[in-house]
């Protein structure tokens, strides 16, 4: 069976399907910064985990598991 929905409205869902895909490569390429800014904090500037958690906005368990 196929739905039928007006016209108008399949213009938004395509739109919303849309923003939807980029926002999931948006957090994707969030997700890569802060792991890297993270091991950057840690390893590089010798930082705490706590403190990096703290730069970061995060946990120090979240620090924790992005230098796993």
């Amino acid at each position: 069976d196929q739905i039928q929905i007006p016209k108008d409205l399949k213009t938004i869902v395509l739109r919303a399907q849309s923003a939807r895909t980029r926002a999931d490569k948006q957090h994707w390429l969030a997700q890569e910064l802060v792991q890297s800014a993270a091991i950057t904090l840690v390893q590089e500037l010798n930082l705490s985990r706590r403190d990096a958690a703290e730069i970061l906005g995060l946990s120090h368990q979240r620090i924790q598991q992005l230098l796993d």
